[in-house]
């Protein structure tokens, strides 16, 4: 499987052939046949048509999510303390809904094989961690959080080490009510 940038698929292996259809970038094909510089491909949806072989790109992760562990500082802060292979910063954001969850979304990596998928840690901020492996390739981290507090998030990147901490800690009653 590869991954496409944008570009045209044809009847043929021909810059002359008629266009079948055209691929949007991140688009994945398999390789049905090969022809020279050309490969006739599979869409997912049935398309088939013939691509030159500078339309795609081998996906290959930059980096690895090697370890993932909590330190509990105080009922106050917790440190989520990721290990990785390179400078591998994620996005932070929450997810909508009933329960509290909060996803830190490493793109172009992959989780070590040995890391944990669930990480159990009923502390008084987080309940626990999912790992989830995305095709991108891209990690996400989702931490379930304790309903019915606020928090607020700090986030450092030593890159002696290539580490990444997160440090979560509820926002005071006091600072939530002043903020309504």
């Amino acid at each position: 499987t590869l991954a496409a940038s944008r570009g045209r698929v044809r009847e043929a292996p021909s810059l002359t052939a008629d266009i079948a259809f055209v691929l949007t970038r991140g688009e994945t094909a398999v390789i049905l046949d090969a022809d020279a510089d050309w490969y006739r491909i599979g869409l997912p949806d049935g398309r088939i048509g013939w691509a030159h072989k500078r339309l795609f790109v081998k996906k290959t992760p930059a980096g690895e999510l090697r370890d993932i562990r909590v330190e509990h500082k105080s009922p106050h802060e917790e440190r989520i303390i990721f290990s990785l292979s390179g400078v591998l910063i994620p996005t932070i954001f929450s997810l909508p809904g009933e329960s509290m969850q909060l996803v830190c979304d490493f793109p172009n990596t992959l989780p070590a094989a040995e890391l944990e998928k669930t990480i159990t840690v009923n502390s008084s901020l987080i309940r626990h961690i999912g790992v989830h492996k995305d095709p991108q390739p891209k990690t996400l981290v989702v931490l379930d959080l304790v309903s019915g507090k606020d928090y607020e998030a700090d986030q450092y990147f030593f890159e002696d080490g290539f580490t990444y901490i997160l440090m979560l800690h509820p926002v005071p009653a006091e600072s939530r009510a002043a903020a309504e």
